[in-house]
């Protein structure tokens, strides 16, 4: 602290103005996962992953399809092609509109920053799949120095266009 304020003071002497922003905001969250024997950091990219189930912040599993996901999980019900995808007890967002693409799910609560998970402003379709009492599944649009706007799927609630709402590609963060 006494290191950064030594800079500005000797900024501000010199006629120079500076900014000062956190050091925070200048870090990129990760989220390293192991997919098909590799390890991959998903803030980056996701290989040949079609779906990443996130169940809590330390708990990340991503899966070639929608059908590896449903052997592995146990689902005995085929995939449908839409909302239907997203389990039981989940948030999920999907990369393309009708619930096509990349689909990236959340059960743990709080508040998921997209960019740890190479899905910041790809957001295109979305479902709440919480049962009653058990809250909304929010996106939100992250806004510097204002209030962050939030888009609020109530339970089975879904949208198969954000863009017909003007939230296409603009999530940032999601919370649940």
């Amino acid at each position: 602290m006494i290191r950064r304020l030594a800079t500005i003071a000797v900024a501000v002497v010199g006629g120079v103005t500076l900014t000062a922003t956190p050091a925070v905001q200048a870090q990129t969250a990760t989220q390293t996962v192991t997919f098909q024997g590799r390890t991959i950091d998903m803030s980056r990219v996701w290989a040949t992953a079609q779906v990443c189930s996130v169940e809590s912040a330390s708990q990340v599993t991503c899966f070639a399809s929608e059908a590896e996901y449903r052997r592995t999980s146990g689902l005995s019900r085929g995939s449908t092609g839409d909302y239907r995808d997203c389990p039981d007890g989940y948030g999920c967002i999907w990369q393309g509109a009708n619930f096509q693409g990349r689909r990236l799910q959340f059960k743990d609560k709080g508040t998921h920053s997209l960019s740890k998970y190479s899905f910041r402003d790809q957001a295109s379709s979305a479902f709440n799949n919480r049962s009653p009492g058990h809250g909304a599944f929010y996106l939100i649009d992250q806004k510097a120095g204002r209030p962050d706007p939030r888009y609020m799927l109530g339970t089975w609630q879904y949208v198969s266009n954000l863009a017909k709402s003007g939230w296409n590609d603009r999530a940032d963060k999601v919370g649940i």
